[in-house]
């Protein structure tokens, strides 16, 4: 099942989106898709962590510890 993703852009970024997507014969969202995708794969082939970092990152993501009170100092700046 295919999932939807609104996206919001200036004229001149969906513009150039759609000119670089007719110079590669692509729909304006495959070219989108295309891309992202591609550039999510990179992105996470970049991060280099051994199973135990990876399961902590993980770990902290899903129960994200609470914020310190210097954190809360620190955002009400």
């Amino acid at each position: 099942m295919k999932e939807t993703i609104t996206l919001s852009i200036s004229k001149e970024e969906k513009a150039l989106l759609m000119k670089k997507a007719k110079a590669q014969r692509l729909s304006l969202t495959s070219y989108i898709r295309l891309v992202s995708l591609n550039q999510a794969r990179k992105d996470l082939n970049d991060i280099k962590l051994n199973n135990t970092d990876w399961n902590l990152l993980i770990s902290e993501l899903d129960n994200p510890s609470k914020p310190n009170e210097k954190l809360i100092k620190l955002f009400a700046k």
